[in-house]
């Protein structure tokens, strides 16, 4: 699928919201916060993308409702990481803050793709701007001293699955 030359900057917002920014806060947070406690947080992006669309992007009516569901929902998670229990340790903003923000650049990107989907192919953009984001975040990890290591033909095809699942969820739900 091919994107107009006028489009790419759309490809680029994309990739910054769905790709960069949410792969590198998500992935950092992940790996500084209690697996449980980063499954709750990530499930507050539900939340942001309701506030986010109607908030920022204006695609959606508030109502109370609507409001007083957010309220609850997000409540709960808080309370769920600051009731300590078997979530273990403090809360750390390279931890679970990430997990926030990554939670709120999901929701940016909700709203993104659903105003650019009315002017062009959903399916082009969505697949455009992982092959943008994922060369970024490659170059990112080379740069910082990843390397590849030796490569197994049943790595490469695992890689190619996983990237056809990603592409092809997010490709379905934006359309």
């Amino acid at each position: 699928p091919r994107v107009p030359r006028s489009s790419w900057h759309k490809v680029v917002k994309l990739a910054l919201a769905q790709t960069i920014v949410q792969y590198v806060f998500f992935y950092i947070g992940v790996a500084n916060a209690p697996g449980v406690r980063g499954s709750i947080i990530n499930g507050s992006s539900t939340f942001f993308a309701i506030l986010v669309a109607a908030l920022v992007f204006h695609q959606e009516r508030l109502d109370t409702r609507k409001v007083f569901g957010c309220a609850v929902g997000f409540t709960g998670v808080v309370l769920a990481n600051l009731t300590g229990g078997d979530l273990g340790g403090t809360m750390t903003f390279t931890g679970e803050g990430f997990i926030l923000i990554a939670s709120v650049s999901s929701a940016v990107s909700a709203a993104l793709i659903h105003i650019f989907a009315q002017d062009d192919d959903p399916v082009a953009l969505s697949g455009w701007q992982f092959v943008v984001g994922g060369t970024v975040l490659t170059c990112i990890g080379l740069v910082l001293g990843g390397q590849f290591g030796q490569i197994d033909p049943r790595g490469i095809g695992m890689l190619a699955y996983l990237a056809c699942v990603s592409g092809v969820a997010y490709s379905l739900w934006s359309l």
